[in-house]
């Protein structure tokens, strides 16, 4: 379990579509007719999602972020519903740009989408992803022993855990503090196709505690 005060945002990625070689030369591409590579997000999660459009290219020189050709469009293999993403154009703390392409729309758990990037003359690069079903949380009573406190929590109807964490929001008891997220890695074991986490929650306590001026805090909420 690793301590990390800020609040986190979860990422899926959709695919990545990419080839590379190592050889005696430099050879960034070699033996693909994608035209592009795409770096993003489908989550249910959030109601704006967003991609990474990079175009793959067979010499070192970058590509002009600005005028490369690309349209990206998603498609509800379920539904048949399509939608076109609309472009910005983003630079980079290097001074490079980059086409982030963007559609507000929140994804169906458990239905699948296509992902395409398409240029004018029909050459297209795919990722496609069924978004998960909604998982079911059971809390478990609380166990105290001595002085440590712990609780399981059960999670059913869940595929793969890929990243677990868990928010804290906690107000300094000193009158006009602000509310603080302390964000806290986890990990769980699978139990007879259930995910079980155990919170060390006076651990955690202990933890947090440290970076309260005051030394004392009321707890507000708890998430996973």
């Amino acid at each position: 379990m690793r301590y990390r005060w800020h609040l986190a945002l979860p990422l899926l990625f959709v695919g990545v579509l990419i080839l590379a070689a190592c050889e005696d030369t430099l050879t960034p591409v070699v033996g693909t007719e994608r035209p592009f590579s795409m770096y993003g997000l489908l989550t249910a999660e959030t109601d704006t999602q967003t991609v990474l459009v990079v175009p793959i290219r067979e010499e070192l020189a970058p590509a002009d972020a600005a005028t490369f050709d690309a349209v990206v469009r998603s498609i509800n293999l379920d539904t048949g519903e399509e939608r076109i993403w609309r472009d910005s154009l983003v630079t980079y703390q290097a001074g490079t740009a980059g086409r982030v392409f963007y559609d507000v729309f929140r994804p169906t758990p458990t239905q699948r989408y296509r992902i395409e990037v398409s240029r004018a003359d029909g050459a297209t690069s795919h990722a496609e992803v069924r978004i998960p079903g909604e998982p079911v949380a059971t809390i478990e009573e609380a166990a105290t022993f001595t002085n440590i406190v712990t609780q399981d929590i059960v999670w059913t109807s869940i595929e793969e855990m890929i990243e677990l964490e868990v928010d804290y929001f906690v107000r300094d008891f000193t009158p006009g503090s602000p509310l603080e997220v302390f964000t806290l890695e986890y990990d769980g074991t699978y139990d007879d196709d259930a995910f079980r986490v155990q919170m060390a929650l006076s651990e955690d306590y202990d933890e947090i505690i440290k970076s309260i001026p005051s030394g004392r805090a009321s707890l507000l909420a708890i998430r996973m």
